[in-house]
């Protein structure tokens, strides 16, 4: 079990950032044995401790069995998948019945995916208050602060790759619709949070909609790049961004020309329908910084 954890990290994929070479979220301090220590995963421990009496209640003891259970099962999601075996293997390794692996996880792996996503999401949103992401994020623009945060949750998928596409699949289920989109709610709002943004207005809503729809689709490309360290991948990314950006640029133009945004003299950056989609960046498609387009 120990093993598996390791294996992960050596899985990620390269992140390149100048002349420096990276593995994946350790660029920024994320860790994969996150996925594995909630409940006190095996490998610290002997796995008995928490089924060895002690003053624990049984509801306490079911929980922290029920963790162990998730984070095991975790570990095996690289060779086994998003599977019921996963989660009975990972019972039977801790000493369980495979009716304990299907009392943690009633969905299977839909649970197993779930869990995976949320843990994602909570050391994700607690690295983006991180020194070294605050660091890197400080000098950027909007635009290339929103391309590094979508390509830091990408790379968290990286353990799992292979096995996304099931993950996916799972996650068409009905049942699961609700979760699944909260989720990618949190994720932007998340990011626009980290890139600085603001608003309150209508905007909030659109930013946010035209972000979502940038990661879902960098996420489906993400699954057949082959490039080394995804580089086509997060080109894609960016390309998606500047798409968003020109978008705005356009309508807020045809608005102009219209009467409805402003004069063509004195255009406004903050016309209401243009900005939904030109809030992917204060600093323009053409790279330039906030500071910069201030001055300009």
């Amino acid at each position: 079990a120990e093993g598996a954890c390791v294996g992960v990290a050596a899985t990620a994929p390269v992140a390149t950032t100048g002349a420096s070479t990276r593995v994946g979220w350790a660029r920024w301090g994320f860790s994969p044995r996150a996925f594995c220590s909630a409940g006190g995963a095996p490998g610290g421990s002997d796995g008995g401790d928490a089924h060895s009496g002690g003053e624990a209640p049984d509801s306490e003891r079911g929980s922290d069995a029920a963790e162990q259970v998730l984070a095991l099962a975790l570990q095996k999601v690289p060779e086994m998948g998003w599977s019921d075996a996963a989660l009975v293997a990972a019972a039977e390794e801790l000493g369980l019945s495979g009716a304990a692996a299907a009392a943690t996880a009633p969905r299977g792996g839909l649970d197993l995916v779930e869990a995976f996503v949320s843990r994602c999401d909570e050391e994700f949103e607690a690295r983006l208050a991180s020194p070294e992401m605050l660091e890197e994020l400080a000098p950027l623009g909007v635009q290339q602060r929103l391309a590094l945060l979508v390509r830091a949750r990408l790379e968290m998928l990286g353990p799992v790759l292979r096995h996304w596409p099931q993950a996916l699949a799972l996650r068409a289920d009905p049942r699961s619709a609700p979760a699944a989109v909260a989720a990618v709610a949190r994720s932007v709002n998340a990011m626009w949070i980290a890139a600085g943004d603001t608003s309150t207005d209508l905007n909030w809503y659109s930013k946010r909609a035209v972000l979502a729809a940038v990661y879902g689709s960098a996420e489906l490309y993400m699954l057949t790049d082959t490039s080394e360290g995804h580089a086509d991948t997060w080109a894609f990314v960016q390309r998606r961004l500047d798409d968003a950006v020109s978008a705005g640029r356009t309508l807020s133009e045809g608005l102009r020309a219209a009467g409805l945004g402003g004069t063509a003299q004195q255009p406004s950056d903050s016309s209401g329908a243009a900005n939904a989609h030109a809030a992917a960046t204060d600093g323009g498609a053409d790279g330039t910084s906030d500071d910069d387009a201030k001055r300009q």
